[in-house]
């Protein structure tokens, strides 16, 4: 067995530490690979009330999962030779940056404030999120998790991408807080068809 292998056995990701760090890699990218910014987060997870009971997050694991999330995301959207640049060690490539977890947003203690809905595949309508009950990895390495939608019992309950089909809810604005949107905020319109 492999250290990778004797990693993921021995300790796996909760899903609110996968989350953070899927915001974490939309907000830095690459920079996510820092040897110091993987320390600096495995410890935060170890330390997290979110893991009593379970083992330590070693900061290699961390270091793979972003190394391996850096890796779809370029075979996704390059062609497979440059794939092969991230074979080469990348662990002190920005070491030169400590201030890459100041940029951070928040802790895995701050999902308990945040709110989620998810698109449905039945009718691809988004519904708020009462709990996530589960999560898996498929065999293409994307994250699902089995969403219970508020107001809504287990015998509806879906697995749902959590790349394309959950999000942070959404909150209505009165017409006279229009002027707080900025530019690059998410904004859904509804157009209401008059007569």
């Amino acid at each position: 067995m492999d250290d990778k292998d004797s990693w993921d056995s021995l300790s796996e990701f909760t899903l609110a530490e996968i989350l953070e760090m899927e915001n974490m890699y939309k907000e830095i990218g690459e920079e996510t690979l820092n040897k110091e910014f993987c320390q600096k987060l495995a410890t935060n997870f170890s330390c997290s009330s979110n893991r009593m009971g379970k083992s330590a997050v070693k900061w290699q694991q961390v270091q793979i999962w972003f190394q391996e999330k850096l890796l779809k995301t370029q075979n996704k959207h390059a062609p497979s030779s440059l794939a092969l640049k991230l074979f080469v060690d990348l662990s002190d490539a920005n070491s030169s940056n400590p201030g890459i977890l100041q940029r951070r947003k928040g802790t895995v203690e701050d999902l308990k404030e945040l709110s989620f809905e998810a698109r449905s595949s039945k009718d691809f309508a988004w519904y708020d999120v009462e709990s996530f009950l589960n999560y898996r990895v498929l065999s293409t390495g994307e994250l699902e998790v089995r969403v219970r939608f508020t107001g809504f019992d287990k015998r509806e309950d879906e697995w749902v991408n959590v790349d394309n089909a959950v999000r942070e809810r959404s909150v209505p604005l009165e017409p006279s807080e229009c002027h707080m949107v900025k530019i690059g905020d998410l904004v859904l319109c509804y157009q209401t068809q008059g007569r």
